[in-house]
């Protein structure tokens, strides 16, 4: 049976992710109130301020000198919460790392023994992976990174649950067993979410108390405080995200400009320079206590030495732009391969979650899931370095190859001293070819004794050599000219003394092996520490090239990864095998039950695929001897031409290509270009990289472009089913205005109305219907309202109710003249009932009526007071002066009033100013716009979600709440009159339907005939819709309206 058009094209679509993953928990979300409403409170205080501006003068500068000490604040609370996080990570790690070394000493082969180590290390980092879990479980919005969550609630979506004290504690504590314990995460992810939760616990526990106690003016300023979010409780979260970040990574640019590129969705300057602050305070107080309490200052980079030579070269040749280019490419690539894997992860665990809700079952397999990961970390941690073969710790095996950008600790073994000589005398890779450089001096280096396989000592070399002919360097004297002054008898080979040269002992001439003190990052894992070199005639130490990317903080395996000037150090075998394990298990890590960042595990899986890459081509085109990388002393150039007479300039440097990796891979998963380069620069202060990182971020930003690629914290957005608002809007929506996303809401509404015969016109309405109260409206007016539900709807989901004026004798009334939440409306009851009297002063934000929002049960049909039929004062609580556009506004222009504006709802209303609706954040999602024409279904870039969350799509693959779509085209109205209701009915009786509407309800008669209890079922997941932050489920405050998300 051949498929139609419609279903093939249908079928092409279906790579589009667009869209929360649950509609049922993305229409229960709800909305921020960033500005205060202009009630009667607004106007008393404006009324004040205008009368005596002396008073307003002092409450703004007040209000200024508040903000200002706030971001020192944040900034310090920040710091020491950050301190506490790697305090605890580092303690714990350390004891980790250690016992894995100690058990793993001198197990050099596969046998019982070792697997006893294997099942110790299982089990402990799996049980760090349960008690991560456990803080997970109590508190389910510590999960993951947090920082989706994060950047919804600066966005403006109601997330206050994931921002809570004990949200802070359970994050805290989580992180450092997850980090801590071994699992393939980093700290960095969460300190954004800790920051954040800091921010806002300092301006709402400890700034506001403190204002009540001051004052008039700072008693005006705390009202002020809980009316405007925007100005002070979003702006401390922002600051504290930034500053998170910045003590993180020890970089306060870099946390400010994540702040501007990815936190901030409502910008300004001041908020530039209040985050800049904030995040200097942060990474000044991290500093200063890390170092009382004894805390090594950590860093993913290690600077070398000054760079000169073959590197510079190669830099400035176009080799160096396509090998980066290509590693961006590579990693934008793997990057985008990435995300889906994790985002596939959080989906499949998501919908696991609705399906068995919060309960033993789902608990069990979490718990399940949680000891798998936590035991394959384990394993991977001790198995690799035992798998991998380890190498001799030696000078010549490090820097084979070198580039000569050594670390300093590297290049004080590999030198003995340094001296200036003329640049005419260096070998031309080390010239300049402007003539001022070559008149000029080079600083040129000593090697260390026994760097070689000879040496050159004109003092004890013609002794030698007239004691032991052997020593002689054979065909030196081919390669000594006049510029220089030297003889061939001053070469000679390696010997402890003249007593050991006359026994017939030095050192060999072919293999020369000279020791090296690796460094603590560089652990010997299974290895030996010593063993007997008979060729050296010494005792020669070794390390383990996997130990060092898997026994060693986070940071730490990123700077082995980015280590210059020693190719050697780690072989491709080691790196891939790391790449590919490390690559699986932080994608399983993220997405369990454990909280915990990705963004140095996103570091070290791209370091790892740039340095892979590079070693590929070194291997290929040959590294040369450390004869070629350093400008040695010019006695030296005849015998290292001796020793090495086809030595060539440096092929590759894989220490730069980790870098454009790491950068690449940044970028690429989280869709950050400025950050990502801010950072870098920052951390490695050296312009000479500049050019690797802008070549790599923008190759892999240009790959992630080209695929139609999101960032990875925005598609755990979608996951998390977060209504999220662009600042763009989506190309499609200025195709349309405001009254066709109504007309949609319309359509819905008729759909999910059940038919009857009584109701004359039930299919006439154009417009949704809007639940509206009259400006003097009494209590059981409001009650009604407040209890009200729209078609299809399971419970009231109504947040934004239109005041509009009462009818009189002369006018039917009807125009608008305020808008009231629902939060205030309950704070109106509940302030009337207690107080007996209409009059109220009520505070929208204030935790009494926020907890009186969360509670069905505090509205009632009883009288709430004597009062009951008399008007309730509607006009103190009501802003007198919303948002309103008229039918015929384009689409772009209300989301630029979102986005540009922070507001929640705004009022559509008609030619006489009569509300016909209401928008919402949801109202404006991009998969929200309207249906394309049947003939242009192709360039429908929505078509799957729209059909997902159709109003009669299949119960089983979708929410049973579903968005406002129409099946009749984005324009076309239905015809109206006497049969509309006929025709209506006989349509769908007969089936008389467009071919893609017909498919789908094909498929929904077939889904429902396979399920009897389709309705009970719906009813069910309606009452059991929960948020999901990062795998967690939490039950969320009262959403939007039902199946119309305009109101």
């Amino acid at each position: 049976m051949s498929r139609s058009p419609r279903v093939e094209q249908s079928r092409k679509t279906r790579h589009h992710r667009h869209g929360p993953l649950s509609y049922e928990i993305f229409r229960r979300m709800d909305s921020l109130q960033l500005h205060a409403p202009f009630d009667q409170k607004e106007r008393e205080l404006a009324d004040k301020r205008a009368k005596c501006h002396d008073t307003g003068r002092k409450e703004e500068k007040l209000a200024t000198r508040v903000r200002q000490f706030l971001n020192v604040l944040v900034g310090v609370s920040v710091g020491l919460a950050a301190v506490v996080v790697r305090l605890g990570s580092d303690k714990l790690g350390n004891w980790r790392r250690e016992t894995f070394k100690n058990l793993l000493a001198g197990k050099e082969h596969w046998d019982l023994e070792f697997g006893g180590v294997v099942l110790l290390a299982m089990g402990m980092t799996a049980g760090f992976a349960v008690l991560s879990t456990v803080a997970v479980v109590l508190v389910p919005t510590s999960s993951g990174s947090g920082i989706p969550g994060v950047l919804a609630f600066l966005n403006g979506c109601d997330l206050h649950v994931a921002l809570r004290g004990q949200v802070l504690v359970a994050k805290v504590f989580g992180t450092i067993l997850s980090v801590g314990g071994g699992l393939a995460l980093g700290p960095e992810g969460p300190m954004v979410h800790i920051g954040a939760i800091v921010g806002m616990l300092v301006c709402r526990r400890c700034l506001a108390p403190a204002l009540k106690r001051l004052g008039p003016f700072s008693q005006n300023l705390e009202a002020e405080l809980s009316r405007q979010p925007l100005r002070y409780h979003i702006q401390a979260a922002v600051m504290g995200a930034g500053a998170g970040i910045a003590a993180a990574f020890n970089a306060p640019l870099a946390g400010t400009v994540f702040v501007v590129e990815e936190a901030a969705s409502f910008f300004s300057k001041k908020l530039l320079l209040h985050s800049f602050i904030s995040c200097t305070f942060a990474v000044l107080t991290c500093n200063v206590v890390s170092d009382l309490v004894g805390l090594e200052r950590e860093t993913i980079y290690t600077r070398t030495a000054a760079c000169v030579g073959v590197i510079q070269s190669w830099m400035d040749s176009p080799w160096m732009s396509f090998h980066v280019a290509v590693v961006g490419v590579l990693c934008g690539l793997l990057a985008i391969f990435f995300n889906r894997v994790v985002v596939a992860l959080g989906s499949y665990f998501a919908q696991e979650a609705q399906q068995l809700g919060r309960g033993p079952s789902l608990f069990l397999r979490r718990f399940g899931f949680s000891i798998l990961v936590g035991s394959c970390c384990g394993a991977f941690a001790v198995c690799l370095p035992q798998a991998q073969p380890c190498l001799d710790s030696s000078l010549q095996n490090a820097f084979h190859g070198s580039s000569g950008c050594i670390m300093e600790e590297w290049l004080e073994q590999l030198v003995s001293g340094a001296r200036y000589v003329p640049t005419s005398l260096l070998p031309e890779e080390f010239q300049d070819d402007s003539p001022k450089h070559k008149a000029g001096f080079t600083m040129s280096y000593q090697p260390r004794y026994g760097l070689f396989a000879a040496q050159y000592d004109p003092l004890q070399c013609p002794v030698a050599i007239s004691l032991q002919k052997d020593c002689r360097v054979k065909g030196i004297e081919n390669y000594i000219t006049k510029e220089i002054n030297v003889s061939a008898t001053d070469f000679c080979c390696r010997f402890d003394d003249i007593t050991s040269l006359k026994q017939g002992k030095f050192h060999n001439l072919s293999e020369p092996k000279t020791p090296m003190e690796m460094g603590e990052n560089w652990p010997t894992g299974p290895c030996p520490a010593l063993t007997w070199d008979d060729k050296e005639k010494s005792h020669m130490g070794h390390y383990s090239p996997a130990a060092a990317l898997t026994l060693v903080p986070p940071t730490a395996v990123v700077q082995n990864l980015l280590v210059r000037g020693a190719p050697g150090v780690l072989p491709y075998t080691t790196v891939g095998a790391f790449a590919l394990g490390y690559f699986i298990l932080a994608a399983c890590s993220s997405t369990a039950w454990m909280p915990g960042g990705l963004l140095v595990p996103m570091m070290c899986i791209g370091a790892a695929v740039g340095r892979l890459y590079g070693l590929f081509w070194h291997a290929v085109l040959g590294g040369a001897p450390p004869s070629c990388g350093i400008p040695w002393i010019p006695e030296l150039k005849p015998l290292l031409q001796a020793l090495y007479p086809r030595t060539e300039p440096l092929p590759m440097e894989p220490g730069i290509l980790a870098f454009a990796g790491c950068a690449a891979f940044l970028s690429g998963s989280g869709s950050l270009v400025m950050f990502v380069l801010v950072l870098l620069l920052e951390v490695t202060l050296d312009p000479f990289l500049i050019p690797v990182i802008l070549i790599s971020v923008l190759s892999a930003r240009t790959v992630t472009s080209l695929m139609k690629a999101h960032g990875l914290y925005h598609e755990l957005m979608n996951v998390q089913s977060l209504p999220f608002l662009s600042e763009t809007p989506h190309w499609r929506q200025s195709h349309y205005v405001v009254q066709d996303l109504l007309h949609q809401d319309a359509r819905t509404q008729r759909m999910n109305q059940p038919f009857s015969p009584d109701l004359e016109g039930q299919f006439d309405r154009e417009f949704p219907e809007v639940i509206s109260l009259s400006r003097r409206a009494t209590e059981a007016e409001i009650v009604e309202a407040l209890e009200k539900r729209l078609p299809g709807d399971e419970r009231t989901l109504v947040h934004g109710f239109p005041v509009v004026e009462p009818p009189s004798p002369n006018d039917p009334g009807g125009q608008l003249c305020g808008l009231v939440t629902r939060e205030a409306l309950l704070g109106l009851l509940v302030t009337t009932n207690s107080h007996g009297s209409g009059r109220v002063d009520v505070v929208p934000n204030s935790p009494a009526v926020s907890r009186a929002a969360r509670s069905e049960r505090s509205l009632s049909r009883e009288p709430f007071s004597q009062h009951f039929a008399v008007p309730a004062g509607l006009e103190d609580v009501m802003d007198s002066a919303p948002f309103v556009v008229q039918g015929s506004t384009p689409v772009v222009q209300a989301h630029m009033l979102f986005a540009r504006c922070g507001l929640r709802h705004v009022v559509v209303v008609d030619s006489g100013h009569r509300p016909i609706g209401v928008l919402t954040r949801k109202s404006l999602m991009p998969w929200r716009t309207p249906w394309l024409d049947e003939d242009n279904l192709h360039n429908d870039t929505f078509l799957e979600q729209r059909a997902a969350h159709s109003p009669t799509a299949s119960r089983g693959n979708s929410a049973p709440s579903t968005p406002t779509i129409s099946r009749l085209g984005s324009h076309a109205i239905p015809e109206r009159g006497p049969h509309s209701v006929r025709k209506r009915s006989t349509d769908v009786l007969e089936g008389n339907l467009s071919p893609l509407a017909e498919s789908m309800r094909l498929t929904t008669m077939t889904a429902d005939e396979a399920t009897g209890s389709g309705e009970a079922e719906a009813g069910e997941a309606g009452e059991g819709g929960q948020m999901v932050l990062e795998g967690a489920d939490e039950p969320t405050g009262p959403g939007e309206a039902g199946q119309s998300a305009s109101q």
